[in-house]
């Protein structure tokens, strides 16, 4: 639908399916208590996307926030920490994959 409508970027899309391809992420995971290290890889190569440049400098400052999304039962019912609530669906969906991939 989004696609049809010319209102999915590619790069998005293959991301969403994919969860991004990259090498060795030297970033040591901030939340490593509480954050697998495959969804601490795909947040920092979610960060090349155009539009998500500034998300891991938000998600490591932010930890509080994004724990309370990550512990929710339904977190792909709940908004997302500012100002990544202002996200279409898709790209809330994106992230919503880096982050518990077992909601998608």
């Amino acid at each position: 639908m989004y696609r049809s409508r010319g209102e999915l970027e590619m790069n998005e899309f293959m991301f969403f399916l994919t969860g991004g391809v990259g090498l060795e992420n030297k970033l040591a995971n901030p939340a490593n208590n509480w954050l697998s290290d495959k969804c601490w890889d795909e947040i920092c190569r979610l960060s090349a996307l155009k539009g998500f440049e500034t998300f891991r400098e938000h998600f490591t400052t932010h930890l509080n926030e994004w724990k309370q999304y990550y512990d929710s039962k339904d977190p792909q019912e709940d908004k997302l920490p500012e100002p990544w609530d202002k996200l279409d669906v898709f790209k809330s969906l994106i992230i919503l994959r880096c982050i518990r991939p077992d909601k998608v």
